[in-house]
């Protein structure tokens, strides 16, 4: 039998991680800064890009490393109200999905792959930076910032099933956060199916891509 403070714990890191996820720096940044929608503009995506492409680097940078905090965050906290590790990733799946779909924005987001990247730093530290490490290299060599998204979603779970085995918990979080990135990138996979999907250029403080 399910002891009752099993759930409540289940339901404290889902609620919690759900409310942080949906912080949304690039939707506040754009109110603050000039009262706009960030979601009107660019690509319509309360994202990194989408901040560059409407702000400027800068401040894409500021809510790139905000969002991936939000992850890392949620992880921690998961851990601490439910005194485990599996409860620290529960807690940190709510964050990305709080960031995809918040419900204070009327479920309209962004693609989640900063605080995805929050949570596998989470779970594997040192897999976590490279993957970080090596997305930030690779999209500045290629500008296509939907494709190293992708990659570094599908081969996370990859690299943790050889680099960590036996961490399960990690493992089917990581299987959920790439299909669910896929299913968020899902307009940028036929772009490219087209051949289509432009290059990141910055350019007036416009880009081409989103996070």
């Amino acid at each position: 039998m399910i002891e009752p403070i099993f759930v409540l714990k289940i339901a404290a890191c889902l609620a919690a991680g759900y409310i942080i996820g949906c912080f949304s720096p690039s939707y506040l940044l754009g109110k603050l800064k000039s009262g706009k929608d960030i979601r009107e503009h660019g690509s319509g995506n309360a994202g990194a890009t989408n901040t560059i492409r409407t702000f400027g680097m800068k401040w894409g940078v500021v809510v790139f490393c905000l969002d991936l905090l939000k992850g890392v965050c949620a992880f921690l906290l998961g851990r601490l109200l439910g005194g485990g590790y599996a409860f620290g990733i529960l807690c940190g799946v709510a964050a990305v999905l709080g960031h995809d779909f918040p419900i204070f924005l009327g479920f309209r987001g962004g693609k989640g792959i900063s605080t995805s990247l929050g949570i596998l730093l989470g779970i594997h530290p040192v897999l976590g930076m490279c993957v970080v490490l090596s997305g930030i290299i690779l999209s500045a060599i290629t500008r296509k910032i939907s494709v190293i998204s992708l990659c570094g979603l599908i081969v996370s779970p990859i690299l943790l099933a050889v680099f960590d085995t036996g961490n399960l918990y990690g493992l089917i979080a990581l299987v959920f956060l790439s299909a669910l990135g896929v299913f968020t990138h899902r307009a940028n996979i036929l772009r490219l199916i087209k051949g289509e999907e432009k290059q990141l250029t910055i350019s007036s403080n416009k880009t081409s891509d989103d996070l």
